[in-house]
């Protein structure tokens, strides 16, 4: 993936994972200097019943690519639910991108 460009991220989780009912998501890209986080409103979470799966779908712009380094950057997915009326948070590292330099590097119009 190339820096200053404007990627949709779809993580795939498990279907038992209960992000479909969760009460928050948080998903964290983050490099060795910088992490970004999404939340709810930022996310777009579907059912894939054809793989069994939830799918989170993440937006970046030019500008939050443009803030990582050249190389790994981490993905993580957190989410809190309920569960027999009692609060719950569970985890899920995806795995990691790797980010290339873009020769124009920077936000164009």
């Amino acid at each position: 993936m190339y820096k200053g460009i404007t990627p949709t991220i779809i993580l795939s989780l498990p279907e038992s994972s209960a992000v479909l009912n969760a009460s928050n998501v948080y998903v964290t890209l983050a490099d060795k200097c910088k992490s970004i986080t999404k939340t709810n409103d930022e996310l777009v979470i579907e059912a894939d019943t054809e793989h069994e799966a939830i799918n989170v779908s993440v937006f970046l712009t030019q500008a939050e690519t443009l803030a990582f380094h050249k190389g790994s950057v981490m993905i993580q997915v957190n989410w809190t639910y309920q569960e027999a009326g009692i609060a719950k948070r569970a985890c899920s590292t995806i795995g990691k991108l790797t980010f290339a330099e873009n020769l124009l590097n920077g936000v164009i119009e």
